[in-house]
């Protein structure tokens, strides 16, 4: 994901964490305010009751029963605040991380393919997973931290003022420097905020990576090389942190300083005033007033780095969920309808780091509704771009493209895949979930009968039987438990069962033995009413399929069928003579 340049603005992403709170923002408006009331109570006005007794105490009036009344009355009114702002947090903020739990990743699944192929999906998990926390944990800053300061700030001045003007003068002067210094010092590590919070994301990308692939690593022998790829990224973050530290230190050494000169002022004070200038519980109460707020300013001033913390990990999200999809917007309303597919005049142009690559230009194709065609041709030839503009995995730079006369960007993206297509490709990736639930993947509803029919019409039913769990077998991670072949047929399963108008193979077949091959050809064979478009280096697979594209450098150069392509002494019979040599 791209960088980030700027600094948060802090004021948004707080008003757009209240919008996710809906419909209980209410509530946590009510609850900080109870809060700051409950605070005000238990650090000011408790302690002033307390004053006011040894003051009378001293003149001898003083009736114990009375404040001890006020003091454990406001203490228990306190209590019942900070009660009833519990209960109102934990209904509210749980729904509001629920929310957030589930727009993190909605949002970052809604991005186009170029998006997760430019962007490590280790990354975008922590991103995804920070979201809810940095809500969280800026919340809890805010409201105890920045709040509680504001109160006891507020409460301290106006002590202060109540017992000599030029005490209360003096204290809102050296909180105003204070304040000043701290804000300015913590501005100037903002790009240190930024350096730490990439590198997190940069490791758990790694990280994620590395783990994913470690039957890879195992088999390959390169565990220690993974290793020092993990250790490059955690000394990266350790540098950014070291940096941060090192530098949050200096701010908290000044402050320090600044602390220091105000007690040692309040403590020459009280050495110095007269009892008849200030009594005793004055005197009390401007220290304990004193030492709330110091405490206060230096916690949130420590407390200020994590909460820029979380706002540049809230700002991760934002900007997925502000990004504009590369795919065009689509007119509510219109339903997809199986069909002839017409691919006219279309444009790609594939765009990365200011270079452009014309892929497809001008490009048009008709397929007839029930045809079976395979799409074949050397690497990087654009038969997988085309198939990915065909299922809006990309829209065209210009040129149509339609099925059934329903031009694909006229139509919701997930309705224009989940009603029209079937698509297995090469890439194998499971769910860890059960055989069941990922045959049944396109069709929730179907029966046990269908099922099982469909894992036979794969050549899947075999293998499955022979597990412990038979159709409840998980399969691990990313299909980790099977073969890559089992896998395979499990996916084609998946999209026979769906019986979708389109069924797609992207290299379907590239890791399934020869005999399991031809079964799943004669499957095919048998299939009436579908439109079967394949991508093929294993030309085996495509023989007889009704027509044969053969694509270089964005253009059909032969067309025709296998027995044709193979006579016309082509491109085609080239690529065959190499794959029947192998």
């Amino acid at each position: 994901m791209k960088k980030r340049n700027t600094r948060p603005p802090v004021g948004r992403i707080l008003y757009r964490f209240i919008s996710f709170s809906e419909p209980y923002r209410a509530r946590i408006v009510i609850g900080i305010i109870l809060f700051m009331t409950g605070d005000a109570l238990n650090r000011i006005i408790w302690p002033y009751w307390v004053s006011q007794f040894l003051d009378e105490r001293d003149g001898g009036k003083a009736d114990f029963v009375i404040y001890a009344l006020l003091v454990g009355g406001t203490i228990a009114l306190a209590e019942i605040c900070f009660r009833i702002f519990d209960y109102l947090m934990a209904t509210s903020q749980s729904y509001t991380m629920r929310k957030l739990d589930t727009d993190g990743p909605r949002n970052i699944l809604r991005q186009e393919h170029q998006f997760h192929a430019d962007n490590h999906s280790g990354s975008l998990n922590e991103i995804a997973r920070r979201f809810s926390e940095s809500y969280m944990g800026s919340y809890d800053i805010f409201v105890f931290g920045f709040c509680s300061t504001g109160v006891i700030f507020l409460g301290a001045v106006i002590v202060a003022f109540s017992i000599l003007w030029w005490v209360g003068v003096g204290l809102l002067l050296w909180s105003l420097i204070f304040f000043a210094t701290a804000v300015g010092l913590t501005l100037r590590r903002d790009p240190l905020y930024k350096g730490a919070t990439d590198a997190k994301s940069e490791l758990r990308g790694v990280v994620t990576d590395v783990i994913s692939h470690a039957a890879f690593v195992d088999v390959s022998g390169t565990r220690a090389r993974e290793v020092e790829h993990i250790d490059k990224a955690a000394n990266k973050l350790h540098l950014s942190r070291l940096a941060r530290w090192f530098d949050a230190n200096k701010q908290w050494a000044i402050q320090g300083f600044l602390v220091a000169i105000l007690k040692i002022s309040f403590v020459t004070f009280a050495a110095k005033v007269s009892t008849d200038i200030v009594s005793t519980g004055q005197l009390v109460l401007l220290f304990s007033s004193i030492g709330w707020l110091t405490h206060s300013i230096w916690q949130i001033a420590q407390q200020y780095d994590h909460f820029m913390r979380h706002m540049y990990d809230a700002q991760d999200v934002f900007q997925i969920i502000d990004r504009k999809e590369k795919v065009q917007p689509y007119k509510e309303g219109v339903l997809p309808k199986p069909g002839i597919i017409e691919i006219e005049d279309v444009t790609i142009v594939y765009e990365k780091d200011k270079t452009k690559k014309i892929v497809f230009e001008d490009f048009s194709l008709s397929i007839a509704p029930g045809e079976k065609v395979a799409f074949v041709g050397p690497s990087g030839s654009g038969k997988s771009t085309l198939v990915n503009a065909l299922m809006r995995s990309i829209d065209p730079q210009s040129g149509k493209i339609s099925v059934g006369g329903v031009s694909s960007v006229d139509v919701e993206r997930d309705l224009w895949r989940r009603k029209l297509f079937s698509f297995v490709n090469q890439n194998v990736s499971l769910f860890d979930r059960s055989i069941r639930e990922l045959i049944a993947y396109g069709d929730p509803n179907a029966t046990e009968e269908e099922i099982l029919q469909a894992s036979k019409d794969a050549c899947a039913h075999e293998f499955i039987s022979e597990l412990p769990d038979g159709y409840d077998s998980l399969v691990g991670e990313r299909g980790i438990q099977l073969s890559g072949g089992q896998c395979q047929r499990v996916l084609l399963a998946q999209a026979f069962l769906k019986k979708a108008p389109i069924l797609i193979l992207d290299e379907a077949t590239s890791a399934i033995d020869n005999i399991t091959e031809r079964a799943i050809k004669r499957f095919l064979d048998k299939l009436s009413g579908t439109t079967v478009i394949a991508i093929a280096h294993r030309l085996s697979t495509v023989e007889d399929f009704d027509k044969i594209y053969v694509i270089d450098n964005g253009k059909i150069v032969e067309r025709g069928t296998h027995a044709e392509l193979v006579s016309a002494n082509g491109l085609y019979k080239n690529l065959h003579n190499e794959v029947s040599t192998i």
